[in-house]
């Protein structure tokens, strides 16, 4: 009966440290206005702010997204390549938050 009691008290334990998890709040991204040239790529960064005041780098986590893909497509993990002339705006999202960069 014991070992029962220290099983749900851990159960009880994890419950309630997730329920305090911190809530993202806003994403940067990085850099921003640049100017790259075609056939070379680009690192974006994208950092969480929660609103426990913390921040945290989310750019291998984040959706990444281009507004104008045949200008500068992005993969998994924020690089994007300049493959056409125009501008392009970069999104990085996490749940119902992003940030973007261009």
């Amino acid at each position: 009966m014991q070992r029962f009691k220290l099983g749900l008290s851990a159960v009880i334990a994890l419950s309630a440290k997730a329920a305090f998890a911190a809530t993202l709040v806003s994403i940067t991204v990085t850099p921003t206005n640049i100017f790259v040239n075609m056939n070379t790529t680009q690192q974006f960064t994208a950092m969480g702010h929660y609103r426990d005041g913390t921040s945290q780098n989310i750019t291998s986590t984040a959706a990444w997204t281009s507004s104008v893909v045949s200008v500068g497509p992005v993969s998994t993990g924020g690089l994007a390549t300049a493959n056409g002339a125009g501008v392009t705006v970069i999104t990085a999202t996490v749940g119902s938050i992003n940030g973007s960069g261009t």
